[in-house]
């Protein structure tokens, strides 16, 4: 049997997704090469292996910062699937006839972005939903829906 057309897919907003991580890693790999240069500024090495690490520590960091970015990029590229009986986020899903609690939340960075998470029985979580999309009233009616089929 094949699989029924989700009724609405949402696609996150990926400016919220992303922005924020890479700017982390940047400023963590900053602190992290601070660190390897206050070291190698306290021990007794050769010009040479100084400059290996230093080139060591960069590429290092450069692959992290490009590892994390790739993955962010394809974690922004998820989007949530609504079905008729449930939700579904890449392997993640929850039954519609489940959700007794839905709570909007909103955090310094969701502001900036204008975005914010809808949390349903404190288990499963809708990300970087745009701020004008009223997807809790949505939710709301295709769980009233859901409940009514299943009766």
């Amino acid at each position: 049997m094949p699989e029924p057309q989700p009724t609405y897919i949402l696609p996150q907003k990926k400016a919220r997704l992303i922005l924020p991580k890479i700017i982390s890693f940047l400023f963590l790999g900053i602190i992290f090469y601070l660190g390897v240069l206050l070291n190698l500024s306290l021990l007794n090495i050769t010009t040479s292996t100084e400059k290996t690490i230093k080139l060591i520590s960069i590429i290092l960091l450069s692959i992290i910062v490009i590892f994390g970015f790739i993955f962010n990029l394809v974690k922004s590229k998820q989007k949530y699937f609504f079905y008729q009986n449930r939700i579904l986020f890449g392997k993640k899903q929850i039954l519609l006839r489940e959700i007794t609690d839905i709570k909007n939340k909103q955090n310094f960075l969701d502001k900036i972005f204008k975005t914010h998470s809808l949390i349903l029985n404190q288990k499963f979580k809708i990300n970087h939903i745009p701020q004008q999309i009223n997807l809790q009233n949505y939710l709301q009616k295709l769980i009233t829906y859901s409940k009514n089929r299943s009766v």
